[in-house]
């Protein structure tokens, strides 16, 4: 008597194989994901970095003084002091030195500001050297006065 259908043996290999290429599938996706996740969060803090890169350096270009006060920058530029400092995650232009007055910042809610140090560079020409620290990537970058 010849058997035409299937047994149930080889049914339930049939879904438990089944059943391991779509769990391995499923994995792949999740991975997938979650490192699409992770280079987007990437990109965009990257993307903050460099506009608040080129925010400050716009900022000290054609400055005819800078100077640091109480970790913030002070720059005076066309007769104008604009103060730059870090205020909780974000980064800040300000009127005045406490950042109190005319406060508009330079950094989005999409990005954590862990730090930003300005440190004096002596001598001739004077110049500013600048740390910032967004989602644990570091830029630095100097600028320094035209004589």
């Amino acid at each position: 008597m010849k058997n035409k259908g299937f047994v149930l043996i080889e049914i339930i290999i049939y879904v438990a194989l089944f059943s391991i290429m779509i769990g391995g599938l499923l994995v792949s996706v999740f991975n997938i994901m979650q490192n699409s996740r992770s280079t987007e969060n990437k990109i965009t803090s990257e993307s903050e970095m460099t506009f608040v890169v080129k925010k400050i350096d716009w900022l000290l270009t054609g400055a005819s003084d800078f100077s640091v006060v109480s970790g913030t920058l002070k720059v005076t530029k066309d007769d104008q002091e604009t103060y730059v400092a870090k205020n909780d995650t974000e980064i800040d232009f300000c009127g005045n030195s406490s950042c109190t007055l005319n406060k508009f910042p330079i950094t989005t809610i999409n990005a954590k500001v862990d730090e930003l140090t300005f440190t004096a560079i002596t001598g001739t020409p004077k110049g500013m050297s600048v740390k910032i620290v967004i989602d644990g990537n570091t830029a630095t970058f100097s600028k320094y006065l035209r004589i």
